[in-house]
């Protein structure tokens, strides 16, 4: 564990009123990012479809249409716009808002084992700011969607072999860093995988991000390892591909019969969606009171369905304690 009480830097995060989507803790979740186009919207209230029941659909934020998501969510439905934050991939349309010196060449140790993508230099104060113009850019471009929630995926970079030098504390950084950036813009933030990170800094990753998106915990038996947003009653969603899950209290859980993301593909679902629909009943209690440096106020809930939205009044520290903020500073710049 980094010796974070020893960083020099104080800071409080401070921030206008904000309100963003947290889903329910026993939400239930469609995760389909490989679509070839849009789920067709006779699927959102199909019996049936292990899918068509979900309340939370987590879409892809390119290829998904702003026209489509507002039909979703007409539907009822909550929808997360998935986006790598930790990898480059070029055939993506933003693809050369990225410094080449950001990412590198095919063949190189950066490259990402199995998938046609290239980590990403967290490390280096000039990558840092050009991630910040191009992942700020598709937080906005969520917002402008109408999406709910972000899942910004590939955020565990420092536990790989990504070439760049990426360090623990570089990954807490930013990955802070997106869920700031995401609340201030009004929406809610899952943290993708990063187990080791949540092990590491337990209070500071759970208080900053309001859903976890896991795969294949059960077939590796690292569930548990996540635990601790189920213990904040923050909810926990596991996907797994060929591998036949347990189910598991407090999860929702996924199977997939390929890597083929998309709702083609879904086999199955814990709690079982094609009987009948996981209705969330809510989160009743506030976070408590804020503190801060200018006079915050309270921390208050407003609740439907499967998800509360949270308003903060005031200048508030969002995350308590020297070393988030001192982190936050660091990646900010």
């Amino acid at each position: 564990m980094l010796p974070l009480l020893l960083l020099p830097f104080s800071a409080t995060i401070v921030t206008a009123a904000t309100t963003w989507y947290q889903p329910f803790s026993n939400a239930s979740f469609l995760y389909s990012i490989n679509d070839d186009g849009s789920i067709p919207l006779s699927a959102v209230s199909t019996t049936g479809w292990k899918g068509g029941n979900a309340e939370i659909w987590d879409l892809d934020l390119f290829t998904t249409n702003q026209s489509d998501i507002a039909n979703y969510k007409a539907a009822g439905k909550a929808v997360v716009c998935y986006f790598s934050a930790g990898s480059y991939e070029k055939n993506r349309p933003d693809s050369s808002s990225f410094n080449s010196s950001c990412y590198c060449d095919a063949g190189s140790s950066c490259k990402m084992d199995g998938w046609d993508e290239w980590w990403l230099d967290i490390h280096s104060s000039d990558c840092q700011a050009n991630l910040k113009q191009v992942m700020g850019a598709r937080i906005a471009l969520a917002k402008s969607k109408g999406c709910d929630a972000v899942d910004p995926d590939n955020v565990d970079s420092y536990t790989n072999s990504n070439g760049h030098g990426n360090t623990e504390a570089d990954q807490l950084a930013y990955n802070l860093w997106l869920a700031s950036t995401a609340h201030d813009a009004g929406l809610g933030v899952g943290l993708k995988n990063s187990g080791d990170l949540l092990t590491a800094h337990t209070d500071q990753v759970v208080g900053a991000f309001d859903f976890v998106v896991v795969e294949q915990c059960d077939q590796y038996n690292e569930c548990a390892t996540f635990s601790p947003f189920l213990n904040a009653s923050k909810p926990a969603f596991d996907i797994e591909y060929t591998h036949a899950p347990v189910c598991k209290p407090g999860w929702f859980t996924m199977k997939f019969s390929s890597l083929g993301l998309s709702y083609k593909n879904l086999e199955k679902t814990c709690p079982d969606l094609s009987v009948a629909q996981v209705t969330g009943t809510g989160r009743t209690t506030s976070r408590g009171t804020a503190t801060g440096s200018a006079g915050a106020g309270p921390v208050s809930t407003s609740t439907s369905k499967s998800r509360t939205s949270f308003t903060c009044s005031g200048s508030v520290q969002r995350w308590s304690g020297l070393a988030i903020a001192a982190l936050v500073v660091m990646f900010v710049g």
